[in-house]
Order: structure tokens, then C-alpha cells, then sequence
């Protein structure tokens, strides 16, 4: 793996995520593809993702305005989806609480 490309750091934070569950490993690989290509939108947008998992919402949502904010990103329906999670995610802490 080239150590100077994000994109292989994307990758592998994606399956420490949503595979293994190992977020401290997909911590380490985000900080370092966002290091190294820190103006990509479509890093910041997987990185809310991952941010969602963790239940950082806030930080989710401030990781997807960067990137609805670029000229590059197609769409604003992430964000809707963050905020959607995150309101769902109160409603059964309501309920269940």
C-alpha cells in the first residue's frame, strides 16, 4: 500500500468500521487519509459515516457540511441522513428511557 495516498487509508477505515467494528483502527486510518488529502469531499463525507457509528452526530454533521459545502458533492441527502439518525436516535432514547 502507498502510504502517500488517502484513498487506501479510506479503505481500510471503511472496513475497520462497518466489518471488524474496530474503531480506534478506523480512527487512526480517517486522520490519516484526511491528512493527506484533507480538501476531498468525499473523505469528510465517509468520515461522517463512520462519526455516525461512533455516535459523534455533531461532529458528523460539521465532517458533511464540509463536504456538501465543496463544489464537488453532488448532494445534500448525507446530511439529511445524519440528521435523521440522530433525531431517531433520540426519539428511542425517549422511549426507552
Amino acid at each position: 500500500m502507498d502510504e502517500k495516498l488517502a484513498d487506501p487509508h479510506v479503505g481500510l477505515a471503511l472496513i475497520h468500521t462497518f466489518f471488524d467494528w474496530d474503531f480506534d483502527a478506523a480512527q487512526k486510518e480517517f486522520s490519516r487519509a484526511l491528512e493527506l488529502n484533507s480538501g476531498s469531499a468525499e473523505i469528510h463525507h465517509l468520515y461522517s459515516y463512520y462519526l455516525t457509528a461512533v455516535g459523534n452526530i455533531d461532529q458528523a454533521i460539521v465532517e458533511l457540511e464540509h463536504a456538501v459545502s465543496s463544489t464537488r458533492f453532488p448532494s445534500r441527502s448525507p446530511l439529511i441522513w445524519v440528521k435523521l439518525t440522530a433525531r431517531l436516535a433520540d426519539l428511542m432514547m425517549l422511549k426507552f428511557n
